[in-house]
């Protein structure tokens, strides 16, 4: 139905444009022709009434001039001047009309007559020197002038019909191709943006075909990038979703312990996660994990891991067996080329130690020591989650086991901090980062969070973060 309404839309009522064509030219050329006409019409009519006048005055001097009726019977029969039912006069012809007289000629006069007779009727009494010469009917004067007339007339009616038929040739060459440009751009209006015109007529016809053609192409190419910002929104829309659900549990941290974390998303929606999880023999698991590739498959990716993680480390009995399995899992899940990056720390509270594994995380742990106020790194070694079937993984895997004191901090992150970039494009690198931990590590876990946020965002100066920022801070407290 809405179509339906569309394509009346595009049609109109009334003459199309070869028939306003034709009865513009043909009614203009009307007006042309009856004025030209009429003013041929009233010239020749003045010129024939001035011929007639001057032949008439000739014929009636000459006849006036003869010396017998004889002769002059012969000269009204001979002259080819006269009208051809002119005759010479006769006393009981006529009855002459009034009293006027019009001036001819030198001698020749004409004066208004009734013929008597079958034929009846007005005409002319012509006189040289007041002696009656020639009578004529008045009918046969006009014969010429209507003649003249007709003439015009049918010359007249002849150039507006040919011009009328000229006139509808030319604009139906026009309008055709119009009619089908037309047609065109229905069918491109009805959503058919592949559609090409097939008017080829030259000149400006063909100037607005190939218009046309390019605004399809522009429709063509801005409903596809329509499309595909369409799909990439609705991307970003799921993964903006998981990567809501990626955001770490809110959990209770054992005693003598404290536990924070920030997590901030960048504008490149991707899958990088941090997340804790509780085990039932009072042990606790943080980790922070980065994923490779952004988008929805990274989300997907990210989340993925967080699930098998998340499964294995609750109940876990050996860190490393743990960690295989998470890589024999994800990398029968994922797609070839797609890994996850992490960084696990296994905390026994009751013995105050901790294990420690990194899974081909970029970013080495940071230890805090109270003892000097020294800062470490940790980094054991490990490929990321995913890369390897699993041999290789657990043949590269490593585990690191320290112990605690009170005041000892550790700090996990992903590359987000390392890679912020100021407005001239430089990043804040490791040995900064590394110092701002220094500084801020004798601080509350809340105001060291705080502080190194702080620190990123015043070195980025409002530029947006090129990846996702994740901060997770563990402090032995007594």
């Amino acid at each position: 139905m809405a179509r339906g309404r569309r394509d009346s839309e595009l049609r109109v009522g009334g003459l199309k444009l070869w028939a306003r064509f034709t009865l513009s030219v043909s009614l203009a050329l009307a007006v042309v022709m009856a004025l030209a006409g009429y003013l041929l019409h009233s010239a020749t009519t003045d010129i024939s009434r001035a011929l007639e006048r001057a032949a008439m005055t000739e014929a009636v001097e000459g006849f006036g001039r003869a010396l017998d009726r004889k002769t002059l019977e012969s000269l009204v029969t001979e002259d080819t001047r006269l009208p051809g039912d002119a005759s010479f006069y006769r006393p009981r012809d006529h009855e002459v009309i009034g009293s006027g007289a019009v001036k001819m000629g030198e001698g020749v006069l004409r004066r208004s007559v009734r013929l008597r007779g079958d034929g009846g009727g007005d005409g002319w009494l012509y006189t040289w020197r007041n002696k009656p010469v020639l009578v004529t009917p008045e009918s046969s004067q006009g014969q010429l002038r209507r003649g003249l007339l007709g003439l015009i007339l049918g010359v007249t009616l002849t150039v507006i019909l040919a011009a009328a038929l000229v006139a509808w040739i030319v604009s139906g060459q026009v309008s055709r191709p119009l009619e089908e440009l037309i047609e065109d751009i229905r069918q491109i209006a009805r959503g058919d943006l592949r559609h090409r015109t097939r008017v080829r007529a030259g000149g400006e016809v063909e100037l607005l075909a190939r218009t046309i053609d390019r605004m399809a192409d522009s429709l063509e190419e801005a409903q596809e990038a329509e499309l595909e910002l369409a799909v990439r929104e609705r991307e970003m829309e799921v993964a903006a979703e998981v990567r809501e659900a990626l955001l770490p549990t809110a959990i209770t941290p054992p005693a003598g312990y404290e536990v924070g974390s920030i997590h901030e998303p960048s504008q490149r929606t991707g899958g990088d996660f941090l997340d804790t999880v509780s085990l039932a023999d009072g042990r606790l698991a943080l980790f922070v994990c980065e994923v490779s590739g952004a988008g929805v498959p990274g989300a997907l990716v990210g989340a993925t891991a967080r699930s098998y993680l998340r499964g294995e480390l609750s109940r876990c009995t050996d860190l490393a067996q743990a960690l295989a399995q998470v890589n024999r899992d994800l990398g029968r899940d994922v797609r070839a080329g797609m890994y996850v990056t992490a960084l696990v720390i296994l905390l026994d509270p009751a013995q105050h130690r901790v294990q420690i594994a990194c899974a081909g995380h970029k970013v080495p742990l940071l230890r805090c020591s109270a003892a000097d106020g020294k800062l470490r790194t940790v980094q054991p070694e490990g490929i990321a989650l995913g890369f390897d079937p699993g041999p290789v993984f657990e043949r590269s895997l490593s585990i690191t086991d320290i112990s605690l004191a009170p005041g000892d901090r550790l700090l996990a992150t992903n590359r987000g901090p390392l890679v912020a970039c100021s407005p001239e494009g430089e990043e804040l690198g490791e040995q900064r980062f590394f110092r701002l931990v220094r500084a801020y590590a004798d601080e509350s876990t809340d105001e060291l969070l705080l502080g190194l946020g702080t620190a990123i965002e015043s070195h980025a100066d409002g530029q947006p973060l090129s990846a996702d920022l994740s901060l997770l801070s563990l402090i032995r407290k007594v």
